[in-house]
């Protein structure tokens, strides 16, 4: 299969940064890469931006009293996977899914 690249100008990439909250290194990233030009828009998914639904949670399961570590279980809901079909951007940044 071969993929044929658009000729795009640097400053007309656009970017869906996908993330579970607004922790570092995620603005630090977010911030370099609008200054190299490109369009970014952000969708975290377990903590979601001002007036937004979640479309996932993070659950923890078990204590931290014994010798076992707590089991972690990232959910995430449909909705999100059809934002990530019907996203226009060019670019699709996830590091914590």
């Amino acid at each position: 299969m071969r993929l044929s690249r658009r000729s795009v100008g640097r400053a007309e990439r656009r970017v869906l940064w996908v993330t579970m909250n607004d922790t570092s290194p995620h603005p630090d990233l977010v911030e370099s890469a609008r200054r190299a030009g490109s369009a970014i828009r952000e969708l975290h998914w377990a903590v979601p931006l001002a007036g937004e639904r979640s479309f996932g949670r993070l659950v923890e399961l078990g204590d931290r009293t014994g010798p076992e570590h707590p089991m972690s279980l990232k959910l995430v809901s449909p909705r999100m996977m059809l934002e990530l079909a019907r996203a226009p951007e060019d670019v699709l940044v996830i590091y914590e899914l």
